[in-house]
């Protein structure tokens, strides 16, 4: 149960003490004097009232769970063997939210989730949440509704798995540093910029993303002590890996040059490639974000620079972006990504079920291989690209502990690069090609059970192109 859960139930308790109190002033006689019968029946009704506010609280607090558009473990315990793995939520104030226009899709200010670090008070992962893309201002208002598009709407604590895992066994690296999840609230990976708020539905709504970014990165240097860390690493996952590849030189330039910063790229290499049916569909609908939220300014700068105006829109994708990133990357991907082929390619089925489809996903590895073979380019860039049917591999236990190419695991892959246990050369992991299930470590996730299981996902949360 959420903090804010616990109030309410406080409330609750609170109100039914004062409804008691209040019910036998009004009969004018203490509950003593009462007859048995009535005092018997008084307190059932009592605890009957009691029990229906309880029961709606409850269901409320589910209803913003299961709206919230992320997955929050909430934990009340911590495990033997963990520090507090528990992160709070910080929402910035409206007033500050005000100075920069910083707005949520609904107008609440930006928020983060913390968790500080035990031992390691000057080493810090900042990740930058995942979570799709809206696609036109109707599906940004449905968006606006949930925690992936208002502060309000988030638990009031969450903890999360994989690299920000507090569990030592897990993550012995990186257990006990200081944590900061970035919460995405724009629909548009932290890169609307537009002026004016768009109506609908009677409602304001604010594609402000590049503005939340900009005053959470400067609200925790100044306020955290992030800005006297000794190391940062920035991570992304999903859309906030495509985030943390468009705009880590932007907070390279907000962090103070001494300290070192590094990045971790999370399933966020989306392909601007055509689907089965030969259709652009996915470059033409995140060119409408790109325009709908006024990205043009927020992108990397370098990248801009060398686009023609009419090909600008194409830095809005990290294989376009990645030759003008300075900062050190690891990117971490599976070739046969699940979400690229549920809703880029346009491929929904199980090789075993479409076995004259698995040419369409052949190429989508031969298209991907190419284009992330650009990190050999970048001299101090590594990756880990599995054959796993996978999505985000950095913040999931099982993924993190035990998916593995060339005998390292993708925790022990980027711990190696990023300690300099190993040379950047020897941190470029590609998985086999023989044939998509090859990897053992992984191979039940191409099973028609997990299949379904993802899937199943999928179907629900099909973006409106």
């Amino acid at each position: 149960m959420t903090s804010s859960c616990r109030k309410d139930r406080v409330h609750v308790d609170q109100q039914h003490q004062t409804t008691k109190s209040a019910t036998e002033s009004s009969m004018g006689a203490p509950s003593q004097l009462l007859p048995l019968h009535l005092k018997r029946s008084r307190h059932s009704l009592l605890l009957t009232l009691a029990a229906l506010l309880l029961f709606f609280l409850w269901l409320r607090c589910r209803y913003y769970s299961a709206h919230s558009g992320w997955s929050f473990r909430q934990l009340d315990v911590t495990d033997h063997g963990e520090v507090n793995k528990n992160l709070t939520l910080v929402i910035l104030s409206p007033q500050l939210a005000d100075i920069e226009g910083a707005y949520c899709l609904d107008g609440s200010p930006p928020s983060y989730y913390i968790r500080k670090g035990a031992s390691t008070q000057r080493s810090w992962i900042v990740v930058l949440q995942g979570g799709g893309w809206c696609w036109n201002v109707s599906d940004c208002y449905n968006r606006s509704l949930s925690g992936l598009g208002s502060s309000y709407r988030l638990p009031k604590e969450a903890s999360f798995d994989g690299i920000m895992s507090a569990n030592a066994s897990v993550n012995p690296e990186f257990y006990d540093w200081n944590m900061i999840m970035i919460n995405y609230c724009d629909g548009a990976s932290f890169s609307g910029n537009l002026e004016k708020p768009v109506m609908y539905n009677s409602t304001n709504m604010y594609f402000r993303g590049y503005r939340v970014l900009n005053l959470v990165m400067v609200y925790l240097l100044k306020k955290t002590g992030l800005k006297e860390a000794e190391r940062i690493i920035l991570g992304g996952l999903s859309a906030g890996g495509l985030a943390a590849s468009l705009h880590i030189d932007f907070i390279r330039s907000l962090v103070p040059p001494d300290i070192p910063l590094h990045g971790i790229i999370d399933a966020g290499f989306f392909l601007d490639e055509r689907n089965i049916s030969g259709y652009e569909h996915y470059a033409f609908h995140m060119k409408k974000i790109y325009n709908m939220q006024n990205a043009s300014g927020s992108l990397n700068k370098a990248c801009l620079a060398a686009m023609s105006p009419q090909d600008k829109w194409k830095c809005f994708f990290a294989e376009y972006t990645y030759p003008y990133i300075s900062t050190p990357l690891f990117i971490i991907n599976s070739a046969y990504d699940y979400w690229q082929q549920w809703f880029i390619l346009d491929l929904r089925c199980h090789p075993i079920e479409c076995p004259d489809k698995l040419k369409y996903l052949t190429r989508h590895y031969t298209i991907f291989i190419h284009e992330i073979n650009q990190v050999y380019h970048h001299p101090g860039d590594g990756m880990f690209i599995s054959s796993c049917y996978a999505h985000t591999q950095a913040v999931l236990d099982k993924t993190w502990s035990t998916y593995a190419v060339g005998g390292k695991s993708t925790r022990e892959a980027f711990s190696d690069w990023y300690f300099a246990r190993t040379t950047p050369a020897e941190s470029r992991y590609v998985d086999c090609y023989t044939n998509y299930d090859c990897n053992p470590s992984c191979k039940e996730s191409w099973t028609l059970a997990f299949y379904k299981n993802k899937t199943d996902h999928m179907k629900n949360s099909t973006p409106d192109f």
